[in-house]
C-alpha cells in the first residue's frame, strides 16, 4: 500500500519532470529514474516505469506542441527511423560483451559528458556562429537525419543518456531551426523512442503501473505549463536555457561516469 506522503512525492516529481520536458525537451530520464531508485524502487523497475511515464507525458506534450505549431513531425520520424537499428545493434553488442560493457559505458559516458559541457559553454557564449556551420531546414536530408538518429540511439544504449539532450544538442548547434521547433520536434522523437523501449519492458514485466499513474498525474499539468511558457519565451532566451540544460546534463553524465569508475 502506497502512503499518502509517497503519492505526494510522486505527483510533485511528475510535475517537475513534465515542466522541464515541456520547456526544454530534456531532463526526464536524468531526474526520474535516479529519484525512483533513491525512493526504494528496484533499478530495472525504475527504468521501465520511467519509460512508460515518459512516453505518456511526451505524447501529451506532442499534442500541445502540435496545437501551437512548434514541431517538425517529418524530422522526428526520420530521426526515429535511424535510431531503431542502432537500438537493436547496441543491445546486441551489450549482450555479447557483458564482461566489458561497464568499461565501454565509462569511456563513452566520460567523453560524451565532456563534449556536452564544452559545447554548451561555447554555444552559450558565442552568439555569432559562422553560417557555414549551420544546416538549413532544406539541407536536412533523410540520410543525414537517420545518421544522427543512429548515433543518438547507439549512444543511449551504452550511456543511459536521455535522447533529448543529444538531439537538442545537435539541432541547436548544427541547424538553423528555431529553438521552439527544436523542443517540440525532440519531444515527439522522444515519445516514439520511449514508447518502443517501454514496450520491451512491458513484455519483461518491469513496469509499476501504479507509480507510473501518480507520476503522470503530476506531469500532465507540469508539461502544460512548460509548453505554454516555451511558446512565450523569446528565441535568444530559450536558446540560452537549452544551452544551460545541456551543460547540466553533461555535468550529470560526467559525474555518473566518474562515480562508476
Amino acid at each position: 500500500m502506497i502512503s499518502l506522503l509517497f503519492i505526494i512525492i510522486l505527483i510533485s516529481l511528475g510535475f517537475l519532470v513534465g515542466f522541464l520536458i515541456g520547456l526544454t525537451g530534456m531532463g526526464g530520464g536524468a531526474i526520474t529514474t535516479p529519484t525512483l531508485i533513491f525512493l526504494g524502487i528496484s533499478p530495472i523497475t525504475a527504468v521501465g516505469t520511467d519509460l512508460l511515464f515518459s512516453a505518456i507525458t511526451k505524447f501529451f506534450g506532442f499534442l500541445l506542441f502540435v496545437s501551437k505549431k512548434n514541431i517538425d513531425i517529418p524530422i522526428s520520424l526520420k530521426l526515429f527511423v535511424g535510431s531503431l537499428p542502432a537500438v537493436i545493434i547496441g543491445s546486441y553488442i551489450i549482450y555479447l560483451s557483458k564482461l566489458y560493457v561497464f568499461d565501454i559505458n565509462y569511456y563513452i559516458s566520460y567523453a560524451l559528458g565532456l563534449i556536452l559541457i564544452v559545447s554548451a559553454i561555447i554555444t552559450f557564449l558565442n552568439k555569432n556562429r559562422p553560417n557555414n556551420m549551420i544546416l538549413k531546414r532544406s539541407n536536412l536530408s533523410i540520410w543525414k537525419l537517420m545518421i544522427i538518429g543512429f548515433v543518438v540511439g547507439f549512444l543511449v544504449q551504452f550511456t543511459s543518456v536521455g535522447s533529448g539532450t543529444l538531439i537538442v544538442f545537435f539541432l541547436l548547434n548544427f541547424t538553423s531551426l528555431s529553438p521552439h521547433i527544436i523542443v517540440g520536434t525532440n519531444v515527439f522523437y522522444g515519445f516514439l523512442l520511449t514508447l518502443t523501449s517501454a514496450g520491451t519492458h512491458y513484455l519483461l514485466g518491469t513496469i509499476d503501473f501504479q507509480i507510473a499513474f501518480y507520476l503522470t498525474s503530476g506531469a500532465l499539468l507540469g508539461i502544460y505549463f512548460g509548453v505554454n511558457i516555451n511558446s512565450k519565451i523569446p528565441k535568444h532566451y530559450l536558446k540560452k536555457t537549452l544551452s544551460i540544460m545541456i551543460l547540466i546534463m553533461g555535468f550529470l553524465i560526467l559525474v555518473k561516469a566518474i562515480i562508476s569508475l
